[in-house]
């Protein structure tokens, strides 16, 4: 009686212990997932604010439909070529592109985590904010630009996962480029 009382103990140690791991592991995800969402929406706050700030560099942030609209608004007020305020909007505007195809690959890195993971809601989340940024925001025609090699060459900043990403989600140019954005800069 006392050994299989003994076993018994031992069992429900044992199922303790894995039932500590899982709920353990469950509550971690879920910390790790909200962080996750509240890293983001502070992220896409940031280029909102920078957008505000830099309202010269709003073609930047407008989907592939609304993009001629707002490059077209912004010619109007473009310094002439050679100006150095235009050297300036094209060297923020890298800047700013810079940024978004940074928060893009803390996307996809996060995403890679996520499924390395196997945490579900992690994984839903971030595959959320990569498609709107591979079918929405990087199709805009200055951002293709800016990163193709044959353009301002961005895309050799960032790791292979993103580079991949991009090439297999954002789909082909409804509207083509824009190799000179609304200010003339190459």
């Amino acid at each position: 009686m006392t050994e299989a009382l003994s076993i018994l103990a031992l069992i429900v140690s044992v199922g303790s212990v894995l039932y500590t791991a899982f709920v353990s592991q469950h509550i971690s995800n879920r910390e790790v997932t909200n962080a996750a969402i509240a890293d983001y929406y502070q992220a896409m706050r940031d280029l909102t604010m920078l957008q505000m700030q830099e309202w010269q560099l709003a073609h930047l942030f407008e989907v592939e439909e609304n993009y001629s609209t707002i490059a077209d608004m912004l010619r109007q007020v473009a310094p002439p070529p050679g100006d150095p305020s235009a050297v300036s909007l094209a060297l923020k505007e890298r800047a700013a592109a810079l940024s978004i195809f940074g928060l893009y690959e803390h996307v996809i890195y996060q995403l890679g985590k996520a499924e390395a993971d196997r945490d579900q809601g992690r994984i839903e989340f971030l595959t959320d904010a990569a498609d709107y940024f591979a079918d929405r925001l990087l199709p805009n025609p200055r951002l293709r630009y800016l990163w193709s090699k044959d353009g301002g060459n961005l895309e050799c900043e960032f790791e292979v996962e993103a580079r991949a990403h991009y090439r297999q989600r954002v789909g082909p140019a409804h509207y083509g480029w824009d190799d000179r954005g609304p200010y003339g800069a190459p």
